[in-house]
């Protein structure tokens, strides 16, 4: 995360959308829309991660 800012910014913006998840679902009344669309960003994000992490792998493989 410290040497590549755009994987420290995608990496914030999931653990700010998993707060704000958890606020709504402590939250009486809450809108179903949008802990939907929050599910929704969570969901793009660890794909976001997944795919970073995987490329950065592929770019410096780990030997036996």
């Amino acid at each position: 995360m410290r040497s590549n800012k755009e994987f420290a910014e995608i990496c914030r913006d999931y653990t700010q959308v998993v707060d704000d998840i958890a606020r709504k679902e402590r939250t009486p009344g809450h809108s179903s829309a949008v802990l939907a669309e929050l599910l929704r960003l969570r969901s793009d994000l660890e794909r976001d991660i997944i795919d970073y992490l995987s490329e950065a792998e592929v770019e410096s493989p780990k030997g036996p």
